[in-house]
């Protein structure tokens, strides 16, 4: 699979970064270089979730597990969002360490690798093609953005090397480590909220009465009521409810079909509905 095949190099390519970052940052002193390696891991762990999330899909359903294995993409950022925190602490101690004897580092050394590392982590963002068949692949689109804006905390650390240079100010270093541990503090809350939303089935359509009023639209449906939406994976939307159509409407098939039409429209992959007729009175365990 070509989208597969250049993640794969997107994700080679980024731990190299994160390797040579972190090793030529101990080398050379750079706090911030340091820094960057961590936000570059922040990427690899993006593109691994994107080659899971591309090997879940391909996967069957089997047995008891009805949607496959979808919801390891969830697990995985879940994790991984939390395991964030731990690496920003880390890297807001590195520079504190630094901030009071600010120590000599290799500045020429730093912006070389600073630049290095900008320009692969800008052609790893350039692999990913987020665009699947007619449709644009959130994950892998949100993969492609955060490789992009890696190479720009990377110019970060080029300018703040650029600035000691010229004004001599060490205490730059350790500040632009700073910045990027709270860009990589930012990055934890945002993967803990999506998949966060997702394990308590929060609906992804912002306003569900709006939803219900376009479905009740539908010529020959009376009354929308049990309707439930919530997501499997960051791209796979269901939807269920219970759909009371007119007295004596005969062709339930019609309904459904358009029902079908608005829920793509609303992004949702899968639905399950129940059509009663408005002449009938059924009581429900919820609303």
């Amino acid at each position: 699979m070509k989208y597969t095949q250049s993640l794969t190099i997107a994700l080679v390519v980024s731990v190299s970064v994160a390797l040579l970052e972190f090793v030529g940052g101990s080398i050379l002193g750079s706090v911030a270089l340091r820094a960057d390696a961590f936000h570059v891991v922040t990427d690899v762990f993006a593109i691994s979730l994107s080659i899971g999330a591309l090997w879940a899909s391909s996967r069957p359903p089997q047995g008891e597990l009805t949607y496959g294995y979808h919801r390891f993409e969830v697990l995985a950022s879940l994790v991984g969002g939390v395991s964030l925190f731990g690496i920003a602490l880390y890297v807001v101690y590195e520079a504190y360490s630094k901030f009071f004897s600010a120590q000599q580092f290799n500045v020429n050394g730093t912006i070389v690798l600073g630049l290095l590392a900008a320009g692969l982590n800008v052609f790893s963002s350039s692999l990913i093609n987020p665009t699947l068949g007619q449709q644009v692949d959130l994950n892998l689109a949100s993969t492609r953005y955060h490789m992009f804006a890696d190479g720009l905390s990377s110019l970060s650390v080029v300018l703040g090397a650029t600035l000691v240079h010229f004004t001599g100010i060490k205490i730059i270093d350790p500040i632009v480590a700073i910045i990027i541990a709270g860009v990589i503090t930012l990055n934890a809350f945002s993967i803990i909220r999506q998949s966060g939303s997702i394990i308590l089935e929060k609906s992804p359509i912002e306003n569900l009465e709006m939803f219900r009023k376009d479905l009740a639209r539908i010529v020959g449906i009376n009354d929308v009521h049990d309707l439930h939406v919530w997501r499997i994976c960051s791209h796979i939307t269901v939807a269920s409810m219970h759909v009371r159509v007119d007295p004596g409407l005969r062709d339930t098939n019609s309904v459904r079909s358009r029902l079908e039409d608005v829920i793509r429209a609303y992004g949702i992959q899968h639905l399950t509905v129940q059509i009663e007729d408005a002449g009938c009175t059924q009581t429900h365990g919820h609303q």
